[in-house]
């Protein structure tokens, strides 16, 4: 008979293990309640519930797994009898014992055993705990190639957010992966999405026309993300070379959100001299969006050059020499004074100082509006350097 209260005595904790290892099902059962309850070390459990984990009985094994979990960081011994587990018919059995074996970091004989319980378990949880287990093995070697592109199929997103992360570190080497990084891509949450895009530039530097179709598609989605996935195609296209700017452009004159479109005005910039093709476009968009005005002065400013300079320069002058200036409104002509005045980041030479300055006077003489008038000063001490 037990003490009811207080821990078990020495003599009474091995009547509790002989019931537990032999004791008919209520008394086992019993017995293992009291012992899961002790306090114990790593090297005790384990010689106290490891014979457990053969057990016919399903729920003694669970518990086994259970009292074993508070020791997961030190269970490596334990290994192959958990790999055991992942082949029981209780689920839950599977599934804990694929929680524990995710904790040890990289061991070679764990990814196979989890691959396996990914592609032909029939529960989904158990599914799912092998995807999140087979991720948290630092699979960063390209040998880990077949396993990444089944994680990128799992239905858990931590699971296909791990794997898209191993894709990307490995780069070029990872090349086979790209089909499966492209059908991974349509698949939420707005991050997951993002890291994909990522990962297929990192592991198709030199892309195609047919990834460029892709972010172009992307660019162009109207999706509840506030636009962050659009954008993040948006800037990789920036830096796709001359089939990116040719999307880039088409994107320019399409009907875009407004932080995408600002996007796509900065990917343009970048691309220099090659831009002066489709600056008056830009400006054209500027006059009739105002919220883009902003977007399209940094742009003229970053692609620089004698080209920007003349368009903007002839076109905000010419309405005063036309004597049609009243005709645009007052904030059109202002950030076009405005933006002439920022012209004074640019390498300008000196003449185009002084044409610059003329046409601001020739402003200051003809522009009726006061705010206006006051720009046209400030624009002018920036070109001057004060």
């Amino acid at each position: 008979m037990l003490k009811s209260y207080g821990p078990p005595t020495a003599t009474e904790y091995e009547v509790l293990r002989e019931k537990l290892a032999k004791g008919r099902p209520p008394v086992r059962t019993y017995a293992a309640s009291l012992l899961a309850a002790q306090p114990s070390t790593v090297q005790e459990s384990i010689r106290l519930w490891k014979p457990i984990l053969s057990d016919d009985d399903a729920q003694m094994r669970l518990l086994a797994l259970q009292c074993l979990a508070k020791w997961r960081a030190d269970l490596f011994v334990l290994v192959p009898d958990l790999l055991e587990q992942t082949m029981h018919s209780n689920p839950k059995v599977r599934a804990l014992a694929i929680e524990l074996l995710a904790v040890h970091g990289r061991d070679d004989r764990v990814v196979p055993a989890l691959l396996k319980v990914v592609q032909n378990d029939t529960d989904p949880v158990v599914r799912d705990a092998a995807s999140v287990g087979l991720a948290a093995q630092e699979l960063s070697r390209p040998g880990d190639l077949p396993v990444l592109r089944v994680l990128l199929k799992s239905e858990s997103v931590a699971a296909r957010m791990k794997a898209v992360d191993s894709l990307t570190r490995l780069g070029p080497a990872a090349g086979p992966a790209l089909d499966d990084l492209l059908a991974a891509l349509p698949k939420p949450p707005a991050t997951l999405r993002i890291a994909v895009l990522r990962a297929i530039v990192a592991v198709n530097p030199d892309p195609s026309e047919k990834i460029v179709t892709v972010f172009k598609n992307v660019a162009t989605e109207q999706s509840a993300d506030d636009g962050k996935v659009a954008v993040e195609a948006i800037d990789a296209l920036a830096k796709m070379g001359e089939p990116g700017f040719k999307a880039l452009v088409a994107l320019l004159k399409s009907k875009l959100a407004l932080p995408a479109t600002e996007r796509v005005c900065a990917g343009i910039s970048d691309y220099g001299p090659k831009a002066d093709a489709v600056i008056a476009d830009m400006y054209l968009l500027a006059r009739k969006e105002p919220s883009l005005r902003p977007a399209v002065g940094d742009a003229f400013v970053k692609i620089g050059g004698s080209a920007v300079i003349k368009l903007l320069c002839e076109t905000v002058t010419d309405m005063y020499f036309k004597g049609n200036a009243e005709n645009v409104p007052a904030e059109v002509r202002r950030w076009g004074i405005a933006t002439m005045g920022r012209f004074d980041r640019m390498a300008l030479t000196q003449k185009q100082k002084d044409d610059i300055l003329t046409r601001l006077e020739l402003i200051i003489a003809r522009e009726r509006d006061n705010a206006n008038k006051a720009e046209a000063r400030k624009s002018q001490l920036l070109i001057r350097g004060k």
